[in-house]
């Protein structure tokens, strides 16, 4: 099927360190990264700490929400940027772009009151419910039956708190993350506002799941079992465009041979663990 390339609208999502974790590969020693344009107009308009600094870019007209610590998600409301919370507001959603089919077959009715973004929130609390073993693989069937040009972040601070974010399998809406120099993580959907992950900005990539959970001491990776762990542990990706394929870090060198973080394919092969990014 062709789906409208939705021109992306304004997303702007950063983690802090102790809530997300970059995948494996992304993350430098030393930050390479650049002072944020119009410097003097975020000393202006904030005394807050430099992680904050991308927030200063963008326009007046766009929603800033605090999601506790030092989480943040700002983004502009408009016919295809969305913003949705759960009864508790413990669980936060922002959808940039359409999503035109879900699972069923349902084609997407714009003139009922359910936005897209409260439709991806539904969607997690029925298949996540109250589990006390939080496995994230089961939200790759359902992902696979969405059909349209979306990203999305989801942020849910039950807990050690948790991360999610998605972008559509068929590169018709963009989304790009990278590390900020304090060693949180960033997501925009428009690449200049990440000038300060440089170098690692790069785009996410398609058909993709990225799942960052807070500090845990063990974890349940799909059909794996158990596992416990040992310090924070990284994020990983799964692919719900190839669910039985894993997701490949393929380093990124510039022309002095300098490492520069990374990007992420899916694997062409079923040799690779899908639970994991290797």
């Amino acid at each position: 099927d062709t789906y409208t390339n939705v021109i992306a609208m304004p997303l702007l999502a950063l983690f802090d360190a102790e809530t997300a974790v970059a995948p494996r590969g992304m993350s430098l020693e030393k930050s390479q990264a650049q002072e944020p344009r119009n410097r003097r107009s975020f000393e202006r308009r904030t005394k807050v700490d430099e992680s904050l600094a991308p927030f200063a870019e963008v326009g007046e007209e766009w929603n800033v929400l605090l999601l506790g610590g030092r989480n943040y998600i700002a983004y502009e409301e408009n016919e295809y940027t969305h913003m949705a919370k759960n009864r508790d507001e413990d669980v936060t959603v922002v959808l940039s772009g359409s999503v035109e089919k879900w699972p069923g077959g349902v084609e997407t009715d714009l003139h009922k009151d359910t936005n897209d973004a409260e439709k991806i929130l539904d969607l997690y609390l029925e298949v996540m419910g109250h589990d006390v073993i939080y496995d994230d693989s089961k939200l790759l069937e359902p992902l696979k039956k969405l059909q349209g040009s979306f990203a999305f972040v989801l942020f849910d601070r039950k807990g050690s708190g948790h991360v999610l974010a998605s972008k559509d399998g068929n590169d018709t809406q963009t989304l790009h993350w990278g590390c900020t120099p304090e060693g949180g993580l960033l997501f925009g959907t428009e690449r200049n506002l990440l000038d300060r992950c440089n170098p690692t900005a790069t785009s996410f990539p398609n058909g993709v799941l990225f799942s960052s959970q807070g500090s845990l001491l063990a974890t349940c990776p799909g059909s794996k079992g158990w596992s416990m762990l040992s310090g924070h542990p990284s994020g990983h990706l799964l692919s719900f465009e190839r669910p039985d394929y894993g997701v490949k870090t393929i380093p990124r060198i510039n022309s002095k041979g300098v490492l520069c973080g990374a990007v992420y394919r899916v694997s062409s092969s079923k040799n690779l663990d899908p639970t994991i990014s290797a």
